[in-house]
């Protein structure tokens, strides 16, 4: 796999012309747009993120998002009651502890500095490359637990990251949540997973399978309600 990192909105950013840092965004909007599956790790922060970047920058409105998937949403939905932050997620995966360095050099600054963009890049750097290199494998490691599991794939699929991109398709087009609505689609969401939670634990063919395959029938399985847990 090949990595590359692009500037935005930063003091050290070489400019448009000396190095052709648009063309950059604009190849960046291609991948994104060509690639079967892009991830993020909150995704509704960088998305909105991007599609300002691509919009400010190329007038390109990023409207599509069937291929994004997020790694804090597959931890939420494998773990409910666990930590969800990347930082001690990396730590997890043998990720040293990097994100130190450039919030200690932030301390270091005035008040009325203390931002991002003002970090060096030879902290910032290492920083984005294994911030990246963590939510990659997080999602490799968690996709294949929810794919692998009924209750989990259905979850995933028809809810949580269908609503996640939903939710930045009414970001984009400035449309308010109705509350209501919302709880409406949630008690129906509840009511759909302790059915499909009973189907497959009452199918023993299911059971079997999983059995045999090695997975953590306990974790792959829960018991009713604890996908619902800190709604």
């Amino acid at each position: 796999n090949e990595c590359a990192m692009l500037v935005l909105d930063h003091s050290d950013a070489p400019s448009l012309t000396e190095f052709g840092w648009k063309a950059g965004l604009s190849a960046l909007y291609k991948i994104i747009r060509g690639s079967s599956r892009v991830v993020f790790h909150h995704m509704q922060y960088d998305v909105e993120y991007l599609r300002w970047q691509f919009h400010k920058h190329l007038g390109i409105d990023w409207t599509e998002y069937d291929n994004v998937h997020d790694s804090l949403i597959q931890h939420y939905l494998l773990d409910p009651n666990g930590t969800h932050n990347l930082d001690d997620l990396s730590g997890t995966l043998g990720f040293p502890s990097y994100k130190h360095a450039p919030r200690d050099y932030l301390a270091t600054l005035p008040r009325d500095r203390r931002t991002w963009d003002n970090i060096p890049m030879s902290l910032l750097g290492p920083y984005c490359a294994y911030d990246t290199c963590a939510c990659y494998e997080l999602d490799e490691i968690q996709s294949t637990k929810i794919y692998n599991s009924p209750f989990y794939s259905t979850a995933y699929e028809e809810v949580l990251i269908a609503g996640a991109r939903e939710l930045c398709m009414m970001e984009y087009a400035g449309i308010q949540m109705d509350l209501k609505k919302n709880a409406e689609i949630w008690n129906k969401y509840e009511s759909r997973m302790t059915e499909i939670h009973n189907q497959v634990m009452q199918n023993p063919l299911v059971m079997q399978s999983l059995i045999e395959r090695g997975m953590p029938v306990g974790e792959m399985l829960p018991n009713e309600g604890a996908i619902v847990t800190g709604k």
